[in-house]
């Protein structure tokens, strides 16, 4: 069943780190009013990855490189030490970008505005699926080795619980219990980077987002030169 444990990690790893890079790319092109979503990614990935995936990784302050806390060849062939923390930081990137997914469905604008409601959802989610990841995907890379200190994992914990689905390091569990404190004012921050607009024409609403290029000409849009200076005070 080893195998079949290291397979399956690979192929849930590779699957969340790659899939969504061409969706952003395609949404990124065609709908300009989401970018904000390509934004918080990108700001995802970098949080995880300086906050523990490459101090783990590396095994770089008091810790062991993920080769020697795996005991699986498969997965230090597959998933070499060199970009281990690359594809766990964009996996983990994927987290966030479901995060938003759980809030759109109860919030028409996810990300708008402020709300406890929406943290308290997402540190939820953030820890809940990092339960299950430690449970099932990464729990034979946790056999072995400790673990590297990290801005998002200050200590090391000694106290290991035993979950009904297997066995949980609560080490690895730290950085989620952190991460949505400096996660969700950023989010919040880049949301706020990218409003959308709109004024009245016709009767129709012309919306254009706010991370659109000033120096775009747009005047084709409109039916009349006021209506372009109009739009132009708000992006």
């Amino acid at each position: 069943m080893a195998f079949e444990d290291d397979v399956l990690t690979i192929f849930v790893i590779y699957t969340l780190a790659l899939v969504p890079i061409p969706l952003l790319i395609i949404q990124f092109t065609f709908r300009p009013e989401l970018r904000w979503i390509s934004a918080v990614y990108g700001y995802s990935v970098i949080l995880c990855a300086v906050g523990w995936e490459i101090w783990w990784t590396f095994g770089i302050l008091n810790g062991d490189p993920v080769s020697v806390r795996r005991e699986s060849e498969t997965l230090n062939k597959f998933i070499p030490q060199s970009i281990n923390w690359l594809v766990n930081s964009l996996a983990d990137g994927t987290v966030c970008l479901l995060g938003i997914l759980l809030l759109s469905l109860y919030r028409a604008k996810p990300l708008a505005k402020c709300s406890l409601i929406d943290f308290l959802v997402l540190y939820i989610w953030f820890n809940f699926q990092d339960i299950l990841a430690g449970a099932l995907l990464f729990a034979n890379q946790l056999d072995t080795g400790t673990l590297s200190l990290a801005p998002f994992a200050p200590f090391h914990v000694t106290w290991n619980p035993v979950a009904m689905i297997g066995p949980v390091a609560i080490n690895i569990e730290l950085p989620w219990l952190i991460t949505p404190f400096f996660w969700y004012p950023g989010a919040l921050y880049l949301r706020s980077l990218y409003p959308v607009h709109s004024i009245q024409r016709g009767g129709n609403d012309v919306r254009v987002s706010g991370s659109q290029d000033r120096s775009q000409d747009r005047r084709g849009q409109f039916d009349n030169f006021t209506e372009y200076v109009a739009l132009t005070q708000y992006v």
